[in-house]
């Protein structure tokens, strides 16, 4: 077996490859590049031979340790296919401090997993609107550090290890990616060196010589969603998908369109009238009340009705596919009034063209804006100010308990052309140890594992449009996970205390200033997108 060199005193780290899917941490951004960097060293002190590349991301504390470590994040090509992430941790306190669960993913839907290694690192990938996680092997193991052993876990004052992994890597022309992992902040705009990794060093097999080692690539999702609640459109890598709700297109029981419906169904052919498919799928859908009698021909009609619409909207040639479900696949489970009305819908599913990502423009919501217009939204831009001056204070009972908060932005940066990750720091000003997970969860019926601060929203000024968290899919489809701290993953905050937590949201690109809604706390307006 191989083994991790480490600049502390402690044994060197045994190297199995273990994969885990899983919850985030928390969050801070950095762009700082490290500089004059010292060389990784062995045990002993000696230099181990991986010198550090002048581009590496430094300054990133580990969320549960963020007064007492440092964190640098190096990025290598490895021929044509692989990319090495080395992450080393500094112990900048004066006492021992322990990783153990910090490394790892939660996530769930990639079948069995195990658990305690450096699996807890993924680039953003746009081409493929999917986080690329490290290589995995049948027997659950990734390519990456394994830290089920304690002294592995265990970094001594003033002490550093280094931590590895192996992912897929981006086309040749791309030289840098944005990373988030399960320990820190994330980490934007990381250059990727073309310098060899010593693996060697690192303590990693190489991938062409590790036995069916896979690459990872799970599907990130977008989800929006209007004012008025008429719409909600949910992106994956081979659809856009619109969800009209029933509410506004029809009567109780009916399947005549509404006056009140116009809008809607302009947005919506607008939509397709954009995109370059020739055949588009519409689907009826109805709550779990009433009979399947009456559900059934009901949704059937509601579909029908809708591409009557679309039919004389659009001004092309598209040939529609409708199909009624009734209540057989609800959006969310429950018998909530909130889950029934989303659940009921009609669904305009546009397979993605050649493109194929998120939205790269805003719709036109403009409908719910107002406002004179000189760009295509319907509205101006509002002038922004800097993420980072932006706060929010919440003092309310949460989930039976009152708390008392303090929400300061720390940083609101594009990812890619399509995405946004903000960061944020929240204090406990309660009168004991709390987690804020009850007031930066999303709605009650959100079928996210785990325990995620899912409840953040982007809000465009100009449209008044709703940017969800994204999810992440595993390889089985059926669980949502969040590219987003997990609160199940690290201790309350203390009393007088503050801890950071982040979130990535799909945004388009013409997006510049914009408010956030944070869960429970008021909105923060006018932020720039940096």
């Amino acid at each position: 077996m191989r083994k991790l060199a480490e600049t502390s005193g402690f044994p060197l780290l045994a190297l199995t490859v273990a994969l885990v899917t899983g919850t985030t941490g928390c969050a801070t951004f950095s762009s700082d590049s490290g500089s004059d960097q010292e060389e990784g060293k062995d045990a002993d002190g000696s230099s181990d031979g991986r010198e550090k590349p002048a581009s590496s991301i430094t300054n990133q504390p580990l969320t549960e340790h963020p007064q007492s470590s440092e964190t640098e994040l190096s990025l290598y090509r490895l021929g044509e296919e692989h990319l090495v992430a080395a992450f080393e941790v500094t112990n900048t306190s004066s006492e021992n401090i322990s990783v153990w669960g910090d490394l790892d993913w939660g996530f769930k839907g990639g079948g069995d997993f195990v658990t305690e290694a450096f699996s807890g690192i993924g680039w953003i990938d746009e081409a493929n609107q999917a986080l690329q996680m490290p290589y995995r092997r049948p027997e659950g193991r990734c390519l990456c550090t394994e830290t089920e052993d304690s002294l592995a876990q265990r970094i001594g004052a003033g002490d550093s290890k280094t931590f590895a992994a192996v992912m897929s890597a981006p086309p040749s022309d791309v030289s840098e990616v944005s990373v988030i992992t399960s320990s820190t902040s994330p980490f934007v705009s990381v250059p990727i060196s073309e310098e060899k990794p010593d693996l060697d060093s690192l303590g990693l097999p190489h991938p062409d010589d590790a036995s069916q080692a896979k690459p990872q690539a799970w599907e990130m999702v977008a989800s929006s969603a209007s004012e008025d609640g008429s719409d909600e459109v949910v992106e994956d890598s081979e659809t856009t998908n619109i969800n009209l709700s029933t509410d506004v297109l029809f009567d109780v029981n009916k399947s005549e369109i509404t006056s009140e419906a116009s809008e809607v169904l302009e947005r919506s052919a607008k939509q397709v009238e954009e995109s370059s498919v020739s055949q588009v799928r519409i689907e009826g859908h109805t709550d779990d009340t009433g009979s399947d009698e009456i559900n059934e021909p009901l949704s059937e009609e509601r579909a029908e009705s809708v591409r009557d619409e679309l039919e004389e909207l659009v001004d092309r040639d598209v040939s529609y596919e409708t199909e009624g479900f009734g209540s057989r696949e609800p959006l969310y489970d429950g018998t909530s009034e909130k889950a029934r009305e989303r659940n009921r819908r009609v669904s305009v599913i546009i397979p993605k063209d050649e493109e194929g990502t998120a939205p790269k423009e805003r719709p036109d919501d403009s409908s719910t804006a107002g406002g004179s217009s000189d760009n295509s939204s319907g509205g101006e831009q509002p002038a922004g100010r800097p993420a980072t001056e932006a706060s929010s204070h919440l003092a309310q009972e949460v989930i039976d308990d009152q708390v008392d908060y303090d929400l300061q932005m720390t940083g609101l940066h594009r990812v890619n052309s399509n995405g946004a990750l903000l960061t944020y720091t929240i204090t406990n000003n309660s009168e004991k140890d709390k987690s804020p997970w009850g007031a930066l969860r999303s709605e009650k019926f959100s079928e996210t594992w785990g325990m995620p601060v899912d409840g953040v929203k982007i809000v465009d000024p100009v449209t008044d449009r709703r940017y969800r968290t994204a999810y992440v899919l595993g390889p089985d489809k059926g669980t949502r996970n969040c590219p987003c701290s997990q609160t199940n993953s690290i201790s309350s905050i203390d009393v007088g205390a503050s801890k950071e937590f982040y979130n990535f949201i799909f945004l388009p690109e013409d997006v510049s200033v914009v408010n956030i809604k944070a869960g429970l706390f008021p909105v923060m307006e006018n932020l720039t997108v940096e």
